[in-house]
C-alpha cells in the first residue's frame, strides 16, 4: 500500500500505519459513494420500482417530503443529509411538493434521530384538526412499534413476518432499507419522548434506498488483501444489506464472518476476544460499539486503523 496526497499531523502515525494488521472502515460515505436514492417501495401490500396511487401511497410520499431536515437551497439545490435529500428527491419526482406540503403540515415538535433508537419522529398539524406524528427508522424497529397497518384506505391487521420477509428480500438485494409509521393525536402530547410517541404506530410502507459502492473503495479492498491487512466493514445497516454491499466491495462475508450490534452487544469482553480476529462485517452498530471492536483488537495484539465518520462518532477513537 502506498500513501499519496495525504496530511500527516504526526509523523508517528506513518510508522504505525505500515505495520497496521487491521482496517476498520465505516460503510456509508467510505466505502459507499454516500449518493442515496429510492430504488424500490413496498406500500399498500405492492412491492414496487415506483409509487402507487391511493391513500397509503399519499402518506408515505407525504412522510417523505416532510419528515426531514433536508431543503431546497437558493440555487435549487437539496441539501441536507443523503438519506434525506434522498426521500425528498423521489417524492418531489413523484409529484409531491416539498415546500408546498411543509405549508400544509407545518412542523411542531421533532425527536431527533438516536442511533439508540434507530429513528425519528416528526409532529405536524393537520389542515382540518388534530396532529399527525410520522416516525422513520430502521425497519424492525418501525415493526415492532407498529399495531396496524394501512391498506385500502384502512387500517388492517400488521402482518408482521410477512413484512420482515420483505424487509429481508430487499436488504439481499444491497439496499438500505427504511420503514414509516404514522400516528394521530387529539393534541400534541405534553411529553414528547420516545416511550410516548413511538408505539402504537400504524405502518405505513417500506423505502429500499441504494448507495453504491466507491470503485475505488473496491482497489483499496483488493490492495489491503494483497498486503496482508484484514479490512473490516462497519455499519448500521440491516445484516443483509451489509453482507450484499461487502460481497460487492470483494469482502468474503458468511454466518461466521458476519456479527449483528445486538449479539455484540451481549458478548462479554472474553467472548469477543475469541471472534473478534475473524468477523469481516459488523452490522447494526452503534457508534459506542465501534470503540469496543477496535479495542478488542487492539487487546488481541493487532494494530488497527479506523477510517470513516466512525471515528467522530465515538470520542475515545479520537483520542
Amino acid at each position: 500500500l502506498m500513501l499519496r496526497q495525504a496530511l500527516i499531523r504526526r509523523l508517528a502515525a506513518v510508522e504505525t500505519l505500515g505495520s497496521v494488521t487491521y482496517i476498520c472502515s465505516d460503510k456509508t460515505g467510505t466505502l459507499t459513494a454516500n449518493e442515496m436514492r429510492v430504488e424500490q417501495y413496498y406500500c399498500d401490500a405492492a412491492l414496487t420500482m415506483q409509487p402507487g396511487s391511493g391513500v397509503a401511497w399519499q402518506m408515505l410520499l407525504s412522510a417523505m417530503a416532510v419528515s426531514h431536515d433536508a431543503a431546497f437551497a437558493a440555487d435549487g439545490t437539496v441539501v441536507g443529509d443523503p438519506t434525506e435529500v434522498a426521500l425528498l428527491l423521489a417524492a418531489q419526482s413523484a409529484g409531491l411538493d416539498h415546500v408546498a406540503e411543509c405549508a400544509r403540515l407545518p412542523r411542531v415538535a421533532e425527536l431527533p434521530f438516536d442511533p439508540e433508537r434507530k429513528c425519528m419522529t416528526t409532529f405536524h398539524r393537520l389542515p382540518d384538526k388534530g396532529w399527525r406524528s410520522i416516525t422513520k427508522g430502521a425497519a424492525e424497529v418501525i415493526i415492532a412499534a407498529s399495531g396496524s397497518e394501512l391498506h385500502g384506505g384502512a387500517a388492517t391487521a400488521l402482518d408482521a413476518p410477512r413484512l420482515r420477509r420483505i424487509v429481508e428480500q430487499m436488504a439481499a438485494g444491497g439496499l438500505r432499507v427504511l420503514a414509516i409509521g404514522v400516528r394521530h393525536w387529539p393534541a400534541v402530547p405534553a411529553t414528547i419522548e420516545p416511550s410516548v410517541v413511538e408505539s402504537e404506530l400504524q405502518f405505513i410502507g417500506l423505502l429500499g434506498l441504494l448507495d453504491p459502492p466507491r470503485a475505488e473503495a473496491v482497489k483499496a479492498i483488493a490492495d489491503c488483501h494483497a498486503a496482508g491487512i484484514k479490512p473490516v466493514m462497519i455499519t448500521g445497516d440491516h445484516p443483509l444489506t451489509a453482507r450484499a454491499i461487502a460481497m460487492r466491495l470483494g469482502i468474503e462475508v458468511d454466518d461466521q464472518t458476519l456479527l449483528n450490534g445486538s449479539e455484540l452487544a451481549r458478548m462479554s469482553v472474553e467472548e469477543l476476544a475469541n471472534r473478534v480476529r475473524s468477523v469481516r462485517v459488523y452490522a447494526r452498530v452503534s457508534p459506542e460499539q465501534k470503540l469496543k471492536i477496535v479495542s478488542a483488537l487492539q487487546a488481541c495484539g493487532e494494530v488497527v486503523a479506523m477510517t470513516g465518520d466512525g471515528v467522530n462518532d465515538a470520542p475515545a477513537l479520537r483520542r
